[in-house]
């Protein structure tokens, strides 16, 4: 529902230390080098109304297809953040997005839930709910509605080194997934993934 990355510039500015602005320039969606003339731009805001609660807040648009800076693509992407307790944090996130192809309106919405529960200091769990409406079939190729309940096991094994084990479902409402090893599809699928992350800090 919403861009991977971006390619431009980014300007913050933190108006108390419960407010914060910024606003962005860039050259779209997913894509390092402009496709037209136009360019994205952008608008958040964070409020941290207390220590537990936080609500951010973005605001883009601008023209996304190729050679064409008549159409202008929208997308509205909230998320709140409430620490419950030391080793309870939960998340919802709400997005909706809007383009114009070929002179018709399309839209997609998104919602996600999220749990991260810090059971001991080295190991957390985190389970997940999203649900995608591409109804008009734009964000994904094919008119449907998404849902998926990944589990993620998170494991500190040493320092700044975590291990993940994860645990996805995803279910459509249209057959979409290929089957392994054919061209059937299928309206679900489960994948389990494993990584490794290192995170670099310190003063360079």
């Amino acid at each position: 529902a919403i861009p991977y990355y971006h390619v431009g510039v980014r300007t913050a500015y933190p108006v108390s230390g419960k407010v914060s602005l910024s606003g962005y320039f860039v050259n779209g969606w997913n894509n390092g080098s402009e496709n037209n003339s136009g360019k994205t731009f952008g608008l958040g805001a964070t409020l941290k109304p207390s220590a537990k609660l936080t609500m951010v807040a973005n605001y883009m648009t601008g023209p996304e297809q190729p050679d064409n800076t008549d159409s202008w693509r929208n997308l509205f992407d909230t998320t709140l953040t409430f620490t419950a307790t030391s080793k309870l944090t939960l998340m919802a996130n709400l997005d909706y997005g809007s383009d114009t192809v070929a002179g018709a309106n399309v839209t997609w919405s998104g919602l996600a839930a999220y749990a991260r529960l810090q059971a001991t200091k080295r190991w957390a769990i985190s389970p997940r709910f999203e649900w995608l409406d591409d109804t008009d079939g734009f964000m994904t190729g094919t008119s449907q509605k998404l849902r998926e309940l990944p589990l993620t096991s998170d494991h500190r094994v040493a320092g700044d080194l975590v291990a993940r084990v994860e645990y996805r479902y995803d279910y459509s409402d249209q057959p979409f997934f290929a089957k392994a090893g054919t061209t059937v599809k299928q309206k679900s699928q489960s994948t389990v993934t494993v990584g490794l992350t290192y995170a670099f800090s310190g003063k360079f």
